[in-house]
């Protein structure tokens, strides 16, 4: 398994290219093979900052998924436009664990990793 983090920061004024950014974005990550799920969350400091999660079956779904056309324009979208800036991380998970309690009802156990 494998984890890709992007960290960010939006540009003044960007929240709405953001949203539909971000709109395009999960059309294009929900069609590639190997993506168990996402999660977003904002800093409780409130200094502007997002982290994404973005979990991957392996090397080979990143790369199928970097090479998307759609997340092509996306980024650049992102790059040009929407980001002060951003920082992304990707890493192989050694271990996961995960609790005993169910999911949150309604949700995919398989996509369930919190």
């Amino acid at each position: 398994m494998m984890q890709v983090t992007v960290e960010f920061a939006l540009k003044p004024g960007m929240e709405a290219e953001f949203d539909k950014a971000v709109a395009l974005m999960r059309e294009c990550v929900k069609a590639c093979h190997g993506f168990p799920g996402e999660q977003a969350c904002r800093r409780l400091d409130d200094d502007g900052r997002f982290i994404t999660l973005f979990r991957w079956r392996d090397r080979e779904a990143i790369k199928a998924w970097y090479d998307d056309p759609v997340h092509k324009r996306v980024q650049q979208l992102g790059r040009d436009r929407i980001f002060a800036w951003y920082r992304i991380c990707v890493a192989e998970i050694a271990r996961h664990v995960r609790s005993l309690r169910t999911c949150p009802s309604g949700s995919n156990p398989e996509r369930c990793w919190f």
